[in-house]
């Protein structure tokens, strides 16, 4: 794995890290997986089910994952330190619409475009360190960031 300081963001092979959806009984509950990394638990849980795509970066890894929830699927971003702790997170995602996740290029040191809902190609840009922001006012329609005065990474959007 290498670093995104100076080089792209490195893929994930699909056998490195993986989700272990947890079941439950309840119909309506939110989908959980545990990350597994070379088939070892790393006993960290995070919401969704599938793992679209994984990179290793500077910070420790960027996953993006989906609920897999017919007609309500949400896209989850996390960005986690070497530990899998979250340092960032955000889901894009509007209800009665089904997304479906594509990478629209190679990513590079600090950007992966990727399409996701209604045709629009979105773009993440990591940053070095975490910048100040407003909670709920820094956000493109349909994404959701956890209430905080910082980020790792930016999303934009253009259809």
């Amino acid at each position: 794995m290498t670093s995104c300081h100076n080089q792209a963001l490195s893929k994930m092979h699909t056998a490195a890290i993986s989700l272990q959806p947890l079941v439950s009984d309840r119909a309506d509950a939110v989908p959980v997986a545990e990350i597994w990394l070379a088939g070892v638990t790393t006993a960290k849980l995070i919401g969704g089910a599938v793992l679209e795509a994984a990179f290793h970066c500077e910070h420790g890894y960027l996953l993006f994952v989906t609920d897999d929830i017919p007609f309500e699927d949400t896209l989850s971003i996390y960005l986690m330190d070497q530990d899998f702790q979250v340092l960032d997170s955000v889901n894009i995602g509007v209800a009665y619409s089904t997304g479906n996740f594509h990478l629209l290029r190679e990513p590079s040191a600090r950007e992966v475009q990727f399409s996701f809902i209604g045709g629009c190609n979105w773009r993440l840009t990591l940053l070095a360190t975490p910048e100040f922001c407003l909670p709920l006012f820094n956000e493109p329609a349909g994404v959701r960031r956890q209430p905080s005065f910082k980020r790792w990474f930016k999303l934009s959007y253009s259809s």
